[in-house]
């Protein structure tokens, strides 16, 4: 409940309507934020994998260029940089995984959102429904109301009538 009265207040003070069509604006509006800041974010993340890339491909070159170079005079050296292509390329999976991670966390953030406002919105109409109908049954009521005495204002003078023969 705290957590609905800070997003409306943060819509107010956004400038969002209070309306339900407002409501849907600024879920759209939210929507594609959203949706920027995420493409901006996998932006970043493809930029730092291609540098990463880049530069574990020097580490390879280099390594490999020493490695060649090495390979006959110092066998122990040769193990020491096999073992280091190794952690690089285990260091790299783990960045991999953990941009993944970061993916499907955001994703997960995005729909939480979006069942949220949904869930707010289905609670807004429901209630609207039960308002109008309570206003129209309030208005049968009425209408019974008002057809009774008219029903008693045709009945009288064909009494009345009956009566007089009589």
């Amino acid at each position: 409940m705290e957590r609905e009265r800070k997003s409306y207040q943060e819509m107010e003070r956004l400038g969002y309507p209070k309306t339900i069509d407002g409501n849907h604006a600024f879920i759209k509006a939210c929507d594609e934020d959203l949706r920027k800041m995420i493409d901006q974010n996998h932006g970043l993340i493809k930029a730092h994998d291609e540098e990463m890339e880049r530069i574990k491909q020097m580490a390879d070159d280099m390594f490999t260029m020493e490695q060649e170079s090495m390979a006959d005079c110092f066998p122990h050296k040769r193990r020491k940089i096999d073992k280091l292509l190794l952690m690089s390329e285990i260091i790299n999976l783990r960045h991999n995984k953990m941009m993944n991670e970061m993916a499907l966390l955001e994703a997960d953030e995005r729909m939480s959102i979006l069942a949220q406002e949904h869930q707010t919105e289905k609670d807004e109409f429901e209630r609207r429904i039960k308002e109008l109908e309570r206003k129209v049954d309030d208005k049968r009521v009425v209408e019974v109301e008002i057809e009774s005495p008219k029903e008693e204002i045709k009945v009288k003078p064909k009494v009345e009538a009956i009566e007089e023969e009589e």
